[in-house]
């Protein structure tokens, strides 16, 4: 039967999940040849190599070609990304409905691939224009990175999955870690699920923003025995995960879903 040695193990931890989550990606210091700026911020998603949601504002220098104008999924809801490649980078354009006269475009180009790692990028080049032939009216930008705080992980990674009775389910890897260069409050869930039960959770903690991550905090708990399969346990489906959520805003930081079947 699932015995609860877990339980005691995580009270003496700390936590966090493994799949790469999108990164929100800040621009700064972003300048164009005629003086003007570019600011705000885009959700990037490394491994589907797309953009999830953006919010970029270009304003100042040449206002009577370039008049202020903020890209966001309302107003500029286009958008494409094509295929990073090491020497090429991440090479993004947004613009405004096909259909409108004259649409805005605004193309963002990293001088490396963006990761779901996080951290400092430059840009190679990038560019805001009217129309899609741009019919000279262009600026490139000069100046400028991306930059984004890699997430918090957790990463579980059972031995199998799936089991007969006489084998033992193990966490070859449960490591918890913050590779960001800042302090992070955490709310954590970690769960188990069995065939035909309600859902069990093993940890929640972290609501009241108690828990806090470290720079540089990384703790791997496995191997960890979970459980040992015997004739007592229902024949299914399981899932041992985990989600990490900001405590003062709910956002998901991170989620990690792990699923196997007892035989």
């Amino acid at each position: 039967m699932i015995k609860k040695p877990l339980l005691l193990v995580f009270a003496l931890s700390w936590a966090g999940a493994v799949q790469a989550l999108p990164l929100k990606w800040t621009l700064n210091g972003v300048t164009f040849d005629d003086g003007g700026i570019a600011t705000g911020s885009f959700v990037f998603d490394a491994d589907a190599n797309e953009l999830v949601s953006w919010n970029v504002e270009v304003s100042g220098g040449n206002e009577t070609d370039f008049p202020p104008f903020v890209y966001t999924r309302v107003a500029a809801p286009n958008q494409s990304v094509f295929d990073p490649e090491p020497i090429l980078g991440t090479f993004m354009e947004i613009s405004e409905d096909f259909q409108s006269s004259d649409p805005r475009f605004i193309v963002l180009h990293s001088d490396i691939p963006l990761t779901n790692d996080g951290g400092s990028v430059a840009f190679r080049d990038g560019i805001d224009f009217i129309s899609e032939e741009c019919r000279g009216i262009c600026r490139d930008i000069v100046s400028g990175s991306f930059e984004a705080e890699p997430l918090p992980i957790c990463n579980i990674q059972l031995n199998q999955d799936s089991f007969v009775n006489g084998e033992t389910v193990v966490a070859d890897v449960y490591r918890f870690a913050n590779p960001g260069g800042t302090p992070l409050a955490v709310e954590i869930k970690i769960w188990i699920e069995l065939p035909f039960f309600p859902l069990l959770t093993v940890t929640s903690a972290g609501d009241d923003g108690s828990l806090v991550f470290q720079p540089g905090d990384d703790l791997d708990l496995g191997p960890l025995p979970l459980f040992a399969v015997d004739a007592g346990l229902p024949r299914g489906r399981y899932e041992f995960s985990c989600r990490l959520r900001d405590p003062a805003t709910s956002e998901i930081l991170a989620d990690d879903r792990n699923f196997f079947r007892l035989q």
